[in-house]
């Protein structure tokens, strides 16, 4: 059964996580934060602990950082839109670009490979219709092939489908990337 914590318990640990978070929120360590309040890291950790309070010369100073991070001048939100430029999204377009032409030479490629495939797969499906051929050379060759066609063409036929599918991602890229240029403030 757990154990019912007294009000002065409460408290420490409501304070404890306070301090937590303002460090936090404010990107110090207990260090630097200890170093800012005019205390020892000793003195920050036991007071994060809520096992002892601040100095008194450092509760005016953690009220104000605590007054701080509860207004509404703290935004955690990283405003995005003053970095990014139009020659960083014309880089942006170029690298696509490049991406897009390296997917279609691949998927060309790979195409080609897979025809091939399927006039060896047609050439199976005749020998088999007329038979072994009274060469063993032939019939050896013959079961080659049989090995070769299936599972190198179904690998090929996935791959082909994720190829295709990320050459659509980059154009659906590009689309966003040439929309945000003409949005930018400073445009081309």
């Amino acid at each position: 059964m757990a154990k019912k914590l007294s009000g002065k318990s409460e408290t420490k640990r409501t304070e404890m996580k306070k301090s937590t978070a303002i460090c936090k929120s404010l990107g110090l360590k207990q260090e630097e934060m200890a170093m800012l309040l005019n205390i020892t890291r000793a003195q920050w950790s036991m007071f994060e602990s809520g096992s002892r309070g601040l100095p008194k010369h450092a509760l005016p100073l953690f009220a104000e950082l605590l007054a701080h991070m509860n207004s509404d001048q703290v935004s955690s939100k990283i405003p995005l839109e003053d970095h990014i430029t139009p020659e960083h999204i014309m880089r942006l377009i170029k690298e696509n670009e490049y991406m897009r032409l390296l997917n279609a030479k691949k998927i060309a490629a790979l195409e080609k490979k897979l025809e091939a495939e399927m006039r060896r797969s047609h050439l199976v499906e005749h020998l088999k219709k007329i038979g072994e051929s009274k060469k063993a050379g032939a019939a050896l060759f013959f079961q080659q092939l049989i090995k070769n066609v299936a599972p190198s063409k179904i690998d090929a036929y996935t791959l082909l489908a994720n190829l295709k599918l990320k050459l659509e991602l980059l154009e659906y890229e590009n689309k966003l990337l040439i929309s945000k240029l003409t949005q930018t403030p400073q445009g081309l």
